[in-house]
């Protein structure tokens, strides 16, 4: 079977760092690592000597393998290993694992790949656990009973708003990190994703506050269907999986949300190049809530 461009773009950037990583090794032994013949880690490697930010020497890969040995001179910045998130990873050690039980296999190959999935340290590959700076903090107040001062980023209006809150739990989705809190100016629990969390604070709890109420079941779970115009693709950064894309350049996506009033805030300010096709009771009150902040603009009550 041919080998499609995907196969080969993911080849070329593991191939760069672990030559990198052993300037000088013969192209035999190259080839063999990879499972190629010598012409074709050649050709891998006259591709990526006219890879680069520019046209011109200096900015592009240097790479000698004009005799029987390579070695990287210049990598233009791809000498990063691979890297993994432990969701990522986990289930790849999973199936590995797996494959070494069946007869017939590669044993040796196997087990270095999952010596490289390890981390080893002259390997290809490195397992990221993503933790947030306040972390620490967080687990702190949780532990001690305080009350925290977050400077929080708004993901829609890009704007940074302080507020105390009660942390209650700190949980994972999709390898994000969120904080569920009692939020005292709002009166009610909230979700703050932990890496829009600018600072974090420790602050006596106040006896006078009175206890939030019982943490809600995980909400973490809920998904919005949305559709998306041609060409604005780019609002779903961050917040999206599952993409769907039309013959029209349209893009139909689920969005996860913990809090409705987010997705409400972000489903207005993207006015109409998105449209909420599930819930449909989220779809209504998105339409109610911009037409009123419409009608409060034409009559001047509009608050910016």
């Amino acid at each position: 079977m041919a080998e499609g461009a995907p196969e080969r773009l993911r080849r070329l950037l593991t191939l760069v760092p672990w030559l990198a990583a052993h300037s000088g090794i013969s192209k035999e032994d190259a080839a063999r690592h990879f499972g190629l013949t010598v012409a074709q880690l050649e050709a891998d490697l006259a591709l990526l000597t006219v890879t680069g930010p520019g046209l011109y020497g200096g900015d592009l890969v240097d790479i000698a393998f004009d005799r029987e040995t390579v070695t990287v001179i210049d990598a233009q910045g791809l000498v990063e290993p691979l890297r993994l998130t432990a969701d990522e990873a986990a289930p790849l050690l999973l199936g590995l694992r797996a494959l070494q039980q069946l007869p017939d296999v590669d044993a040796a190959m196997v087990a270095r790949l999952i010596d490289m999935l390890g981390g080893g340290p002259d390997e290809a590959v490195v397992v990221e656990v993503p933790t947030s700076p306040h972390a620490a903090t967080i687990a702190a107040a949780l532990r001690d009973g305080h009350d925290l001062r977050l400077e929080y980023r708004h993901p829609v209006r890009d704007e940074v708003s302080e507020r105390t809150v009660r942390p209650l739990a700190v949980v994972t989705r999709d390898g994000v990190e969120y904080l569920q809190a009692h939020c005292h100016t709002a009166q009610a629990v909230r979700t703050f994703r932990l890496d829009r969390i600018r600072a974090c604070a420790p602050v006596p709890r106040a006896e006078a506050t009175p206890e939030p109420p019982a943490l809600p079941e995980p909400t973490l779970h809920r998904i919005a269907r949305v559709h998306v115009a041609a060409g604005a693709e780019h609002l779903l950064e961050g917040v999206t999986r599952d993409l769907q894309r039309g013959d029209d350049g349209t893009v139909t996506a689920s969005v996860p949300y913990a809090d409705e009033a987010w997705l409400e805030s972000w489903l207005v300010a993207a006015g109409p190049l998105v449209s909420c096709l599930e819930p449909r009771d989220l779809a209504s009150r998105v339409r109610e809530r911009a037409n009123a902040a419409i009608a409060a603009y034409r009559t001047g009550r509009a608050t910016l």
